[in-house]
């Protein structure tokens, strides 16, 4: 998965589409002006739209049926109102935040499914007083959940595997593999870190086999 020209290092809006009626500008570290609103490089995207919402947008490479983590850095140095900004995937609105106060390069990360090989991106800005910042935008699949380690442990069978922090997974068993179907265990589990663990109480099944799978 991918955006191209995601840190605008071509030195222009290559590869993005720009519908926008003020200031929308790629603009280098090498002025001072414009310095506040490179992230890292060289260039960066500066967004000053008065009046109504401009918008930035790319088609992205995807995975169906796959999550995506979308990551971008965003500032907005000098504050004023009214300001909006939005973040929109394939037309559903993911972000959108309004009166926004200044504030230093922020890194945004945000999950969305995609349901075919293209998804379009799309960032909505709107700012009287100044402009935004906008960064290193990113698309990257999010990783399939794998065990890390399986371990017995006060009667309990207890699981831990790889996560992705704001992530729903969901624990499967079974006791015969040549079943069709996979029973929910117990609830869904929202991940805050990296690794999460469970326990399942030692079953009485002469066997049991599991799976973990992500929730839509």
């Amino acid at each position: 998965m991918s955006v191209f020209n995601g840190g605008f290092e071509e030195g222009d809006f290559t590869n993005w589409t720009v519908n926008a009626t003020g200031f929308a500008a790629v603009v280098g570290s090498n002025s001072a002006f414009y310095r506040p609103y490179v992230h890292s490089g060289t260039y960066g995207a500066y967004l000053s739209q008065p009046g109504q919402l401009g918008y930035l947008s790319q088609s992205a490479t995807t995975l169906p049926g796959q999550p995506s983590l979308i990551s971008f850095w965003l500032n907005n140095p000098n504050g004023g109102t009214p300001n909006e900004f939005q973040v929109w995937w394939n037309g559903t609105e993911l972000f959108d935040q309004t009166n926004l106060p200044a504030f230093g390069w922020t890194n945004i990360q945000l999950v969305a499914w995609a349901a075919s090989t293209q998804t379009v991106l799309e960032f909505g800005f709107r700012q009287e007083v100044a402009a935004f910042g906008l960064d290193d935008i990113g698309v990257m699949a999010v990783p399939a959940p794998s065990f890390q380690s399986i371990a017995t442990v006060s009667n309990n069978f207890v699981l831990a595997w790889n996560a992705w922090q704001g992530m729903v997974y969901q624990i499967q068993y079974t006791t015969d593999l040549g079943a069709p179907a996979w029973q929910n265990l117990g609830l869904p589990i929202t991940a805050t870190n990296a690794v999460i663990s469970f326990a399942d109480a030692l079953p009485p099944d002469p066997q049991r086999f599991y799976r973990v799978v992500l929730s839509p």
